[in-house]
């Protein structure tokens, strides 16, 4: 699915297509105006159907990402009046053994 179908609900349609009077564009030119309207709102209930399925998506792909993160990561505790060690990172400058 492209982009442009999700923004505007329907697949883009391009000029040489129209100079070129290309099967769906001399189909779309055919329809009656009822026929139309049915088929664009066609189009747009099964576009809903395609966006939730993209966020579905999107969250199972956030999920993973979560997921491999926190498997990596230790938990650290630290009780009051602990001594830790802060670093106070310079602004300007980028330290290599840092990674940044």
């Amino acid at each position: 699915m492209s982009p442009y179908k999700l923004v505007y609900d329907h697949d883009v349609v391009l000029p040489f297509e129209i100079n070129l009077n290309t099967l769906r564009v001399s189909k779309q030119n055919d329809l009656p105006v009822d026929d139309y309207w049915n088929v664009m709102f066609d189009e747009l209930n099964e576009l809903d159907s395609e966006r939730i399925l993209a966020l579905e998506n999107m969250i199972r792909q956030k999920e993973s990402v979560s997921r491999n993160y926190n498997r990596r990561i230790r938990e650290k505790c630290f009780s009051i009046g602990e001594l830790v060690l802060k670093v106070i990172f310079p602004m300007k400058k980028k330290l290599r053994f840092l990674g940044k």
